[in-house]
C-alpha cells in the first residue's frame, strides 16, 4: 500500500469480479521503466506457504495465472484494464514455466484494512 497524499492522481480501484484475461505492470530486476505483460486466469485457490520473512506458514487465496512472472514483479498490479486491479503478482511457479501466482482482491482488501491508517514511514526490511 502507498500513502502519498501529494500524488495528484486517481488511486487504482480493486475489482473483485471474475477475469479471463488482463495484464501485469511492474518492473522486472534492474529495469528502469515498467514492463506490461498479458495475463490468462486459470483457477482461484487456496495456496498454503511461508510468509515474506519465513517467520511464518499461511494460507491465503490467489489467482493461478499463465504468466511470465520474472524476479521484480512481485506486488505489481494484475490489472482488468487501466484502472481495475483484479489481483498482485505474489510469485513464480517454481515447477511450471510459465505459470504465476497473484493474491486474489480479497486478499489484497484484507491487507490493505489493516494500512488504512499507516501514514509513516516504516522499514521494508530486508529484500533479495
Amino acid at each position: 500500500m502507498l500513502y502519498a497524499p501529494e500524488l495528484d492522481i486517481p488511486p487504482l480501484r480493486l475489482d473483485d469480479t471474475e477475469f479471463d484475461k488482463g495484464f501485469m505492470a511492474g518492473f522486472e530486476r534492474s529495469a528502469d521503466k515498467p514492463v506490461v505483460r498479458p495475463v490468462a486466469h486459470v483457477m482461484t485457490q487456496q495456496a498454503e506457504g511461508w510468509d515474506i520473512y519465513h517467520r511464518a506458514r499461511i494460507v491465503r487465496k490467489v489467482h493461478a495465472l499463465e504468466a511470465k512472472v520474472e524476479p521484480g514483479f512481485s506486488g505489481a498490479p494484475v490489472l482488468r484494464d487501466g484502472v481495475n486491479v483484479v489481483g498482485m503478482v505474489l510469485a513464480a511457479a517454481t515447477d511450471q514455466p510459465g505459470r504465476g501466482y497473484a493474491l486474489t482482491v480479497a486478499e489484497i482488501a484484507r491487507g490493505a484494512s489493516l494500512t488504512r491508517a499507516a501514514t509513516r514511514k516504516v522499514s521494508t526490511d530486508k529484500c533479495e
